[in-house]
């Protein structure tokens, strides 16, 4: 009784050493689900469509351009043919084009010593004929355009004799040999727009939006960032309407976002399309961080003007610090007043709770230096009272790590990512897994859903490919899978 009413007991522990740390751990990976962000995408098949009318031509074939067409009696034919507009129909993944042509021929056969030329359709009315035409079309894994063109038909507009070209003096028909010519002349045009088509670059167009989606958004002053880490790219459905083409547009991600240094960004080439679900979610791998400066206004505010009895002797918590000692352990310095006046040290290794969702230090004990010293004069306090104490209330909430985090990514996480591709959402409560301490602070490492969507326009995108912006009007809608 009489010692514990004698004048307090003074105590300066000096601090823990501290053991520098070999390598700088690195914070595990975390398996997470993969987040889709998805966006309607639209496409002119003008683009398509306009390569197809250049190359077949208004203007086939020509009046001075003699073709022997047989040997006895010797026979020359020319053609020319003049194409009409075209009539442009959509099927299940394909397009149809339909027009009319004006055709007229030239005659010429040997005949004894001389030769006899004579023409038809060079009057007021040329015979006409029917051309349709048929190029399917799809995006393949390789982001190339791939369309197969062939001439479905080339025949005579009617059967009024109008449309024959028969030269009556020789008695010579020559219309299945224009037409033949002009089914020839086309389908060698159309072999070439379907290479042409195919040379297109859409992979090039489409790249630097790839390329911009795997830096890290800096969500604020360059301290947390953002990083997407894309890893696949797919494309649903086609519908058509009008001369638009339209799809589901779904990027496959796996955001983290970090507190710290600016993460490397990624170098994943563009990959393959590839079959991905649709879907707007978001998990993202939450990586948060808390100084020590800031853990310590948090443990001060739970700690500080505790008040405790050790063996019948009144203690007072003035002040509480904690620092990093290396090798992930923490050092807690505890001022104490009462029964003992001083500072005294204790030391731990941190870990996380998921039952309190919070950092402890649950084998929080006195260091050896403090330990010695209190052997020496003040065995009372190196009890189990004080420690257990502390270890129950020495905590810091792993929201505390997050929500700073969290909010500024949420700040920055809408926004246009480069020409054309526009990111929005928004990261919702985040769950800890697992935590850390550092020479700089705790991490903490956690998991938070919520939504992730992308807004593609596609003139940006391909704004160095001709593609005209006004729709083709009037033309049925149609559906299909490819």
């Amino acid at each position: 009784m009489l010692s514990a009413c004698g004048p307090p007991a003074r105590i300066d522990a000096p601090p823990p050493s501290s053991v520098a740390d070999a390598a700088l751990a690195a914070d595990s990976a975390i398996a997470l689900a993969p987040t889709y962000a998805s966006a309607p995408v639209s496409l002119d098949l003008r683009l398509l469509l306009g390569e197809i009318e250049q190359t077949i031509p208004t203007h086939i074939g020509s009046l001075d351009n003699r073709l022997l067409v047989s040997t006895s009696p010797r026979t020359w034919v020319a053609i020319e043919v003049l194409r009409g507009p075209l009539d442009i129909t959509f099927g299940h993944g394909s397009v149809t084009l339909a027009t009319r042509v004006a055709y007229r021929g030239r005659v010429w056969r040997k005949v004894l010593l001389t030769t006899v030329s004579a023409s038809c359709g060079t009057g007021e009315k040329a015979p006409l004929a029917s051309i349709r035409i048929r190029t399917t079309y799809r995006l393949d894994t390789q982001w190339r355009i791939r369309t197969r063109s062939q001439v479905l038909t080339v025949e005579r507009a009617t059967a009024d004799p109008a449309d024959e070209c028969h030269v009556t003096f020789l008695g010579l028909d020559v219309t299945d040999k224009v037409l033949d010519a002009a089914r020839a002349a086309i389908a060698k045009e159309l072999k070439v727009a379907d290479a042409r088509l195919a040379s297109v670059d859409v992979r090039g167009a489409v790249a630097p939006a790839w390329a911009a989606l795997q830096q890290p958004i800096s969500a604020r002053d360059s301290t947390i960032w953002l990083s997407l880490h894309p890893e696949a790219i797919g494309v649903g459905p086609v519908t058509v309407k009008d001369s638009v083409a339209s799809a589901m547009l779904t990027l496959l991600a796996r955001p983290q976002v970090l507190a710290g240094v600016r993460p490397a960004a990624d170098s994943l080439p563009l990959p393959p399309l590839t079959k991905v679900p649709v879907g707007d979610t978001l998990i993202a791998m939450i990586g948060g961080e808390l100084t020590y400066g800031a853990a310590n206004d948090i443990l001060r505010s739970e700690l500080r003007g505790h008040k405790l009895r050790v063996r019948g002797r009144r203690l007072t918590v003035d002040d509480v610090a904690m620092s990093y000692i290396g090798r992930n352990r923490v050092a807690l310095g505890v001022q104490l007043s009462g029964a003992v006046e001083g500072r005294i040290y204790f030391v731990g290794t941190p870990l996380y709770d998921p039952a309190t969702d919070a950092i402890s230090v649950p084998d929080l004990d006195y260091d050896v230096q403090t330990s010695n010293i209190l052997v020496q004069g003040i065995s009372w306090l190196s009890g189990d009272k004080l420690r257990d104490d502390l270890r129950r209330k020495a905590r810091v909430p792993a929201g505390a790590l997050l929500d700073a985090v969290r909010g500024a990514a949420n700040r920055e996480i809408t926004r246009d990512v480069t020409d054309g591709v526009h990111l929005s959402g928004r990261i919702g409560s985040a769950h800890a897994l697992a935590a850390r301490a550092t020479a700089s602070g705790f991490r903490a490492q956690a998991m938070g859903g919520g939504k992730l969507a992308l807004r593609v326009r596609v003139d940006s995108v391909f704004a160095n490919t001709h593609i005209p912006r006004e729709p083709i009007k009037g033309i049925a809608e149609d559906s299909t899978g490819d």
